[in-house]
């Protein structure tokens, strides 16, 4: 099965995940909760009010989700020494399950981001990445370095889900399984 990760939320609501700017008026508390992570790096402070290409709509008005197994990302961090906890939850989401939303990948999100830097997700040919990505690892290796643990999808392209997301048909992962 082809499918996104999202993140399963701390305080899940539902059976839909919704963009971050969504959040802001169906459940204001998650979203001042959420919109914090934003402000643990000087590099994502201006995160939310950057325009996606193609979609034209802002980063919070997405549902941010990744093209790889989060048991990859935590084995690498694992193996530099954080002390990540095996129950942390995800979404395994079909990419069946979103055959009417417009979807973009952003290689990185740079600022401010051009055509360049996204493209449509082709359902086509899309596949999930096999391996964390060397710029990603090497972002690791300084977090180690700076004890501190912020940004673990920096380096990995994100899929950009332009809608809610219905979680009927997905399946609730632990990133500490191995992939199925």
């Amino acid at each position: 099965m082809l499918a996104l990760y999202h993140q399963y939320p701390l305080d899940m609501r539902g059976e839909v995940l919704y963009p971050l700017n969504t959040l802001k008026y169906l459940y204001p508390d998650i979203y001042e909760r959420e919109i914090l992570k934003y402000q643990d790096h000087p590099n994502r402070e201006d995160l939310p009010k950057r325009v996606i290409p193609l979609l034209n709509c802002l980063w919070n008005d997405v549902v941010q989700c990744s093209p790889i197994h989060p048991h990859l990302v935590y084995l690498a961090l694992r193996e530099r020494g954080f002390p990540v906890q095996p129950d942390r939850a995800f979404w395994q989401i079909p990419l069946s399950a979103l055959a009417d939303v417009p979807i973009a990948v952003v290689g990185y999100p740079r600022n401010p981001l051009g055509q360049e830097h996204a493209h449509w997700l082709d359902r086509s040919t899309y596949c999930e990445l096999d391996a964390v990505p060397a710029e990603t690892l090497a972002w690791y290796d300084y977090l180690a370095q700076q004890k501190k643990l912020v940004g673990i999808f920096q380096g990995i392209p994100h899929v950009m889900v332009q809608g809610p997301i219905s979680v009927l048909h997905a399946r609730k992962i632990h990133w500490g399984e191995l992939p199925m």
